[in-house]
């Protein structure tokens, strides 16, 4: 039977009561808040002290617990529509982040291209840093803001948990597959999209997860969000395809003890202060080695 994450004994317990605390505190004013946006711009009903804002929030960029509750408020009762939970950056605003840090990178116009591309060095070992899409609320990765890892590789947890997060190697990993295949890796019923459970693999896939899999033959198992993070699942399906291998490591985008990369240079942070291999941004490809970055080889 899989234990969801909020029962067993890890790293995510105190950030899951910290959210809990806050959301009983803030549910229903914020609720309150968010239900009577009115047409001239401000905040009205019991929570009065807001300061009025110019127009409708189209997204709310902030990346920690009060985050969680407020994504979780808008995702639950569709206040206000069209509201993106986390910001989004263009092209032009990415490559405008590139340039000014003097950042040598390869631009990829083929989207399959470069999810293939990813999926070699994901085989070949390396870590790579994953910048798509929206923004994310909350401490489990849920694709957008990520880093990858092969768990089929003898090295994963060495490289994930000693050398990038800076725990215990015995530490249990996220691995996120797609629902369909969750069942079958499972043996049972999967989970939501998005809510992890710490589960152990059926034997006949184990192989695939070797590298991941902590002391009991157990894994924190995420079932991919495809309509929130479309990117991710395209790599997912993509490595699947090229290895065999039905899902990835999938962390969030930061550094130890700091918090998740918001934008494109935060994602740069990131790859500079940790071991990370490779950084996708858009469809933006940098990396650390030169030469690996302009052969276009993956060893």
């Amino acid at each position: 039977m899989p234990v969801p994450l909020h029962h067993a004994d890890t790293p995510h317990v105190a950030a899951q009561e910290l959210r809990a605390a806050l959301a009983a505190g803030w549910l229903e004013g914020v609720g309150d808040a968010l239900r009577q946006v009115s047409g001239d711009g401000h905040f009205g009903g019991a929570v009065g002290t807001l300061r009025p804002v110019a127009g409708p929030q189209p997204r709310l960029p902030w990346p920690d617990a009060r985050g969680a509750v407020l994504g979780a408020v808008l995702g639950e009762g569709a206040s206000v529509p069209g509201a993106v939970l986390g910001e989004t950056f263009d092209e032009s605003a990415i490559k405008q982040a590139l340039e000014s840090a003097r950042l040598d990178y390869l631009y990829e116009p083929s989207w399959p291209r470069l999810v293939d591309r990813v999926s070699s060095l994901l085989e070949a070992g390396k870590l790579v840093a994953w910048f798509q899409g929206r923004g994310e609320f909350g401490d489990i990765g849920q694709g957008n803001r990520a880093i990858l890892a092969d768990p089929s590789n003898r090295y994963c947890r060495d490289n994930v948990n000693q050398y990038l997060r800076r725990r215990p190697v015995t530490d249990t990993l996220p691995v996120m597959v797609h629902q369909s295949r969750a069942r079958a890796l499972m043996g049972q019923d999967s989970p939501a999209d998005g809510y992890p459970v710490r589960t152990a693999i059926v034997p006949a896939h184990a192989a695939a997860f070797q590298g991941a899999t902590d002391s009991r033959g157990e894994i924190d198992l995420i079932c991919c969000d495809e309509q929130s993070a479309p990117a991710c699942s395209d790599v997912l399906t993509a490595h699947a395809g090229r290895t065999g291998i039905p899902g990835l490591v999938v962390l969030p985008l930061e550094a130890p003890g700091r918090p998740v990369a918001v934008t494109p240079l935060d994602a740069l942070a990131v790859m500079f202060t940790t071991p990370v291999d490779a950084l996708v941004i858009g469809r933006f490809l940098l990396m650390k080695d030169y030469w690996l970055l302009r052969s276009g080889t993956a060893k």
